[in-house]
């Protein structure tokens, strides 16, 4: 991937499902030196594919979040929280090897019976991105829907 121009950009990764979301393709856009990335990360369909990846080792969640498996301890976490110990892991990724920092605020997105969908999660580099975006959806928490711009 080449540099982008001088600027500061911004990548907005939605995948189809959570498999997509590839930790290779944050890894290529993090090496972009003023690059913030907004992502679509998929709650629903990873809490749907729990036992399936528990039970057969696949390696769809090993594509998302490397090492989770030695990070999480499924024999005794209750499968109400490996969503979002899984989802910390990932953070703990994003710091580590990007040096990108996911935003506090993740807002969780739900569909129409109240089941948790996705979250829709800023890992920033830029100290703009937390005013900007950050700021936007913390005056906007009353509101069902949220307003991205």
């Amino acid at each position: 991937m080449s540099v982008l121009p001088r600027g500061l950009h911004l990548a907005f990764l939605d995948p189809f499902n959570a498999e997509q979301l590839d930790f290779e393709i944050i890894r290529t856009l993090a090496r972009q030196p003023f690059i913030d990335i907004l992502v679509h990360f998929s709650v629903m369909d990873i809490q749907r594919n729990i036992d399936l990846e528990a039970a057969t080792f696949g390696n769809r969640l090993e594509r998302i979040a490397p090492g989770w498996r030695e990070a999480i301890d499924l024999t005794i976490l209750p499968k109400s929280a490996f969503v979002n110990a899984f989802l910390d892991h990932w953070k703990q990724l994003i710091q580590s090897e990007t040096q990108l920092t996911a935003a506090d605020m993740m807002p969780l997105i739900r569909n129409s019976k109240n089941g948790p969908l996705y979250r829709l999660i800023m890992l920033r580099r830029h100290r703009l991105a937390r005013k900007t975006l950050e700021g936007r959806w913390k005056r906007r928490e009353d509101k069902k829907q949220r307003i991205l711009f």
